[in-house]
């Protein structure tokens, strides 16, 4: 037989403002019932309550009349929604599709009540008149907590959610906090089986905490029969527990340490880039000194080519009269060598080939060796005017 039931007259009015929960309706209290015709009232779509034991419901209204109104609310077109009384409304149904007429008129009480009030409304009722099952109380706590949080943000002062679903339910702070966890973190597996009967609501809300890998490990041994009491379960959970911080810790310092990797392969990359910055800066700058070498040494080049053809116009000059003039031995082996290292550089020239320092000393040392052949020409050729 379904618990007596009802709704404070305080409660309904003030919901959206969270006052006292439901208490017992009875005909004395002073409210006014209207008779509404059953094909007005529409079923809650919201209602999530499982509706049994109708048939023992329909003979005790069939007999002793209907001892408590139900609860609508309007919702246009003449239509009542129906907020608490499923049951109740049910066995009407099955009485009136059995010719009894009777019973088509039923006492309501009406409520002007937004959709998260009535649905709230609806939740308490149940709450305090059924024998609910776990699924039952982990749906409404679940579905409390929704409504209570939309009404927040809407802006309505609450008040602390935990508190006053505890109230809403007749569940204490802690098993409205048990039910929370479960709802957030059972898995769906473990939750069957708590729907089931096989896995206390004490024992779920110590599963919950852990990992799903672990919620698995515990599922195999529900499945394999094996009895778990409430001192057992917190141990094994204490000890999945810390196995999964040992993980958690060693999945820590992996992360540190390719942290540290991604880190050090940051500063090669950009040090490599600095190294690649400099190696075209240094490039750039002997380029830079090779085309300015290039441009001097071709400079040098034509001063030598043009030296020589004054040097050649000079001996030419000398060799016409070499019956006045004879070149010492040393002039000649000097001269040939300047002629064949001259060579050399026309050859160098002629190939494009890049000079470095060396190669400019030498050149140099070239130049100064026929500036001192030059000397000794104009000497000589001084002599022979003079002669």
């Amino acid at each position: 037989m379904a618990k007596r039931f009802s709704i404070s007259e305080s409660m309904l009015n003030g919901i959206s403002k969270n006052t006292e929960k439901v208490s017992t309706i009875e005909a004395k209290e002073n409210f006014k019932l209207e008779y509404i015709d059953i094909d007005k009232i529409v079923r809650n779509k919201k209602n999530f309550y499982e509706i049994s034991n109708i048939e023992d419901l329909v003979e005790d209204i069939s007999i002793n009349g209907l001892n408590h109104n139900l609860v609508v609310r309007p919702i246009g077109n003449e239509q009542y929604e129906l907020i608490s009384g499923e049951r109740r409304y049910t066995a009407l149904k099955e009485l009136i599709s059995k010719g009894n007429e009777k019973f088509r008129k039923v006492p309501c009480k009406t409520l002007e009540l937004n959709d998260l009030d009535s649905e709230i409304v609806l939740i308490q009722a149940n709450a305090q008149s059924r024998e609910l099952s776990e699924s039952d109380k982990l749906k409404q706590v679940q579905r409390l907590t929704e409504l209570y949080n939309m009404k927040k943000k809407k802006g309505e002062k609450i008040g602390k959610v935990r508190d006053i679903i505890s109230k809403d339910t007749g569940l204490s702070p802690t098993q409205v906090g048990r039910y929370t966890t479960i709802n957030k973190s059972l898995i769906p597996e473990l939750k069957s089986v708590l729907e089931q009967g096989n896995l206390t609501i004490a024992n779920a809300s110590e599963f919950a905490v852990l990992s799903e890998e672990n919620q698995n490990i515990i599922l195999d041994i529900i499945k394999n029969n094996v009895s778990i009491n409430k001192n057992e379960a917190n141990e094994l959970k204490n000890k999945l527990k810390k196995i999964e911080q040992e993980k958690e810790s060693l999945i820590k310092k992996e992360e540190e340490h390719l942290n540290e990797i991604k880190k050090l392969t940051l500063k090669n990359e950009e040090i490599n880039r600095d190294l690649d910055k400099k190696i075209d800066d240094i490039n750039k700058i002997a380029n830079n000194k090779a085309k300015e070498i290039a441009i001097e040494f071709k400079n040098d080049k034509n001063k030598i080519k043009k030296g020589n053809v004054e040097l050649k116009k000079e001996i030419n000059e000398i060799k016409k009269d070499e019956s006045k003039l004879e070149l010492n031995q040393e002039l000649k082996i000097r001269l040939k060598g300047i002629r064949k290292e001259i060579g050399k550089v026309a050859g160098l020239m002629a190939n494009n080939t890049i000079i470095d320092d060396g190669t400019l000393k030498e050149v140099n040392f070239l130049k100064e060796q026929l500036r001192f052949l030059n000397e000794q020409v104009d000497l000589y050729t001084n002599q022979i005017k003079h002669d």
